[in-house]
C-alpha cells in the first residue's frame, strides 16, 4: 500500500500600504525602463511603499487594519520623480527612482508606523541581512535589472526627470498572488 503525504505549510497573509502611482506617471515609467534597460518596466503595480509588506499579529483581523488605516489622513501634496538609482537585495540589482519630496514621505511613514506598530509584523525576509532599511520614497522600475557595475553608473547620471502629480491617499493592499496586490477595501 502506498501513502502520499501531504504538507500544509500556512503562510500568512502578507500586506503593505503604498501611494499608487497615476497612469500619465507610469508611462514616464515605462519609458525610463525602456531607456536604462531596453524593456518595458515589468512592475505590475507601480507604487509608493509607505509600510513594506507585514503580516498582522495574532488576534489583529484584517477587518481591523483596514478601519486603523482608514482613519489616518494625509495632506495633499505635490509629488515629484528625483534621480534613478540601484540598489541590491540577495543579489538582484533593483532599479528605482526616488521619489520627492522625501521629507513629507518620510514623516508618513513613521506616523504610520508608530500607529501600526502593535498590530503588525514586517517581513523582513526581501531584505538581504534580514533588516529594513532606512526609509526612502522610490518606485520600482524592475525588481531584477540584471544591470553590470557600470550600467548602474550609468543609471545615476541620468538628470532627473520632471513629473510631478498630486498625491492625496495611501490605500491598504493585500497579497493575492506573487507579484498581485488588491486593495482592501475599509468597510
Amino acid at each position: 500500500m502506498s501513502m502520499t503525504v501531504v504538507y500544509h505549510i500556512d503562510v500568512a497573509q502578507r500586506y503593505f500600504i503604498a501611494i499608487p502611482i497615476p497612469q500619465h506617471i507610469q508611462t514616464i515609467l515605462n519609458d525610463l525602463s525602456q531607456q536604462a534597460t531596453g524593456k518595458p518596466s515589468p512592475v505590475l503595480f507601480p507604487h509608493i511603499s509607505l509600510i513594506p509588506p507585514f503580516t498582522l499579529k495574532d488576534r489583529v483581523a484584517e477587518e481591523n487594519i483596514s478601519h486603523i488605516v482608514s482613519t489616518i489622513k494625509i495632506a495633499a501634496f505635490s509629488a515629484h520623480l528625483g534621480s534613478i538609482d540601484v540598489f541590491h537585495q540577495h543579489d538582484r540589482s533593483i532599479l528605482i527612482i526616488n521619489v520627492e519630496p522625501n521629507e513629507i514621505f518620510e514623516n508618513h511613514n513613521a506616523t504610520i508606523t508608530t500607529i501600526l506598530s502593535p498590530f503588525i509584523i514586517i517581513d523582513t525576509t526581501p531584505y538581504t541581512d534580514g533588516v529594513v532599511p532606512k526609509f526612502r520614497a522610490h518606485t520600482t522600475i524592475d525588481y531584477d535589472a540584471k544591470l553590470q557595475p557600470e550600467d548602474e553608473e550609468r543609471m545615476r547620471q541620468l538628470p532627473p526627470v520632471s513629473a510631478v502629480w498630486e498625491v492625496g491617499a495611501f490605500e491598504l493592499y493585500k497579497e493575492v498572488g506573487p507579484g498581485k496586490w488588491e486593495e482592501v477595501k475599509s468597510s
